[in-house]
């Protein structure tokens, strides 16, 4: 039986514009004596890849798992995703990788659309992120998106309203502490895995000691694990309503570097660093934080 949790959301605030960034329907440390590129090689992964959710990947890593500094991230642990309305062979991939926690970062109307099939026994936990906080603001309100420009300036200033707007901490702090929580695997979406999820993704990692530039390199692979989505949905928008509009929805669809450098600035602007951000900023105890790192790291 699926056990359903709900964290409390109150209001609906996404804008179509913020769910069209979201939507998609069709350097080096050392440990020890040895580098990083050689413990590396020791901890590689081979996670499946699901035909009906194209965005599912281990938060580990890519082919092999980030270091941490003391460690590296915990293989098959934790996974990232984009929506998990999937075929019955994928959701038979996510019943063998052992899930017992799906949490659903989405709104209500969005979940309503596509509801997730969740493995039989795992919890569903849904806490939305934009929606969910009785003061969340629009962070997309006074955005008029008519150009490539406009849309990466409005998914910048996402990024940033994940760090400034209080609501959406606190949504947050409450995937923050389900994930620690969690006993078994856990993976968490949004609809294309790349916005909410992304964040979600780099706040997890950081918080476990991954370097920034390896965070921001899987940030960006979004771009490589949707991009047959993102080309065809981009070239039906370019038939029916031209190059302007085609080239503006392929930043919307996609990712870049900018978007998430801007709330990782406004981290490093307002807190200082990321342990500060999970305490004051999120509002997490030092046991959760704890938590949360023995989750995510094995030596």
């Amino acid at each position: 039986m699926v056990r359903t949790v709900l964290f409390p959301a109150a209001g609906l605030l996404a804008t179509s514009l913020l769910l069209a960034g979201c939507q998609a329907d069709a350097a080096e440390k050392v440990s020890g004596p040895t580098s990083v590129s050689e413990h590396l090689q020791t901890v590689a992964l081979d996670t499946p890849r699901l035909s009906s959710a194209d965005n599912f990947r281990d938060l580990a890593g890519i082919d092999r798992a980030y270091s941490t500094g003391d460690g590296h991230l915990k293989p098959a642990s934790v996974y990232r995703s984009n929506a998990l309305d999937i075929t019955d062979d994928d959701l038979a991939t996510l019943q063998d990788l052992g899930i017992s926690t799906v949490i659903d970062l989405r709104t209500d109307s969005e979940i309503e659309d596509h509801p997730d099939r969740v493995p039989a026994g795992a919890d569903y936990v849904h806490i939305d992120i934009v929606g969910g906080g009785e003061t969340a603001a629009n962070p997309t309100e006074g955005f008029s998106v008519e150009s490539p420009e406009d849309a990466a300036t409005m998914l910048g200033e996402l990024n940033r309203s994940f760090v400034t707007d209080a609501a959406m901490r606190a949504q947050f702090a409450q995937v923050v502490t389900a994930v620690a929580a969690a006993d078994g695997p856990v993976v968490f979406h949004c609809t294309a895995g790349k916005d909410r999820a992304g964040w979600t993704s780099a706040v997890l990692q950081l918080a476990a000691g991954v370097t920034e530039q390896d965070v921001i390199d899987n940030y960006l692979a979004t771009n490589d694990y949707s991009r047959a989505r993102i080309q065809t949905t981009t070239e039906q928008i370019r038939a029916s309503e031209g190059d302007e509009a085609a080239d503006t929805y392929n930043v919307l669809l996609g990712v870049q570097e900018s978007f998430l450098q801007s709330g990782l600035n406004e981290i490093k602007e307002i807190y200082g660093d990321v342990d500060t951000y999970l305490i004051d900023g999120l509002g997490l105890d030092v046991s959760t934080v704890q938590a949360l790192k023995d989750k995510l790291v094995e030596a």
